[in-house]
C-alpha cells in the first residue's frame, strides 16, 4: 500500500483501478478478502486508520464509504504501525459479521453501487470534547484523528476497535482503547432489516487509562 499512496494521478477516476493489480498479488499471498482498503480478516485494526495528506475535494471518489480511508485520504497510518501497538498485548474488540460491497461490473474498475459493512463490538453513547488533534500514534492525552476537517463537540455513538493492555516485557504500563466515533444515518439504501442502526465514520479515538466501554454491551451496526 506504500508503493499505491507514493503515486501521482492525473485524472481521479484512476486512483481504483491503480489498485486492482496490488490487491490481486496480496491477496494471492496472504488468502485475505480485500476490502476497499481494509482486509476482512484484520478488520478491527484496518478500521482503525488515521488519515494523512487530505484529498481535495475535486480528488474524492464518488460512492467510495466513510470507513474507507480511500473515501478521503491519499495516506493513512495504521495503529498497529506504532511501538506501543507491537509492545502492548492487543485485543481486537470488533468483528466483522458481513459485507455487502456490490459493483456495477469489474471490481475497483467499474462504478460502486453499494459498500456497507455489518459488524458487532461494544458500543456507548460518549460525550467527547473538542479533543487535542495530534497523531494518534504518539503517547499523550486523549485525542481524536477527525475524518472531514470539522468536528463539534458533543454526544456520539463509539465502537471500541481495540485495546491495548499491559503485560508484555517492555510493554506500556498504561491500557489504551481505541474507538470510532460515529453518527446515524438513515436513508442509506439498506438491504438489511431497519432494526439494524446505520452510522458513518466521523473520525477515530485514543483514551488511555479511562475504560469507557468496560460496561459497553456488543451491538450489531452496519457502517456505510
Amino acid at each position: 500500500m506504500s508503493m499505491y499512496c507514493q503515486l501521482e494521478f492525473a485524472f481521479t477516476s484512476d486512483r481504483l483501478p491503480a489498485l486492482t493489480g496490488m490487491v490481486e498479488r496480496m491477496a494471492e499471498v496472504s488468502g485475505f478478502t480485500y476490502l476497499l482498503g481494509c482486509w476482512e480478516e484484520t478488520i478491527a485494526s484496518d478500521l482503525a486508520w488515521e488519515g494523512t495528506h487530505r484529498l481535495d475535494d475535486s480528488q474524492l471518489i464518488p460512492g467510495i464509504p466513510s470507513w474507507s480511508w480511500i473515501s478521503r485520504y491519499k495516506q493513512m497510518a495504521s495503529p498497529k504501525d506504532s511501538i506501543e501497538f507491537s509492545n502492548g498485548a492487543n485485543v481486537n474488540c470488533t468483528r466483522l459479521i458481513s459485507s455487502d460491497i456490490k459493483w456495477q461490473d469489474q471490481p475497483l474498475v467499474s462504478e460502486l453501487l453499494r459498500a456497507h459493512l455489518t459488524l458487532c463490538g461494544p458500543v456507548k453513547n460518549l460525550l467527547i470534547p473538542s479533543l487535542e488533534v495530534r497523531p494518534l500514534s504518539t503517547f499523550g492525552p486523549d485525542r481524536m484523528n477527525i475524518q472531514d476537517g470539522t468536528f463539534e463537540e458533543g454526544l456520539y455513538t463509539c465502537l471500541l476497535m481495540k485495546k491495548v493492555l499491559p503485560g508484555k516485557p517492555k510493554g506500556p504500563s498504561w491500557m489504551r482503547e481505541q474507538f470510532l466515533t460515529l453518527q446515524e444515518v438513515q436513508d442509506v439504501g439498506k438491504a438489511m432489516s431497519s432494526s439494524v442502526p446505520c452510522y458513518r465514520r466521523v473520525g477515530m479515538a485514543a483514551s488511555y487509562n479511562r475504560h469507557h466501554f468496560d460496561d459497553a454491551e456488543d451491538r450489531v451496526i452496519e457502517l456505510v
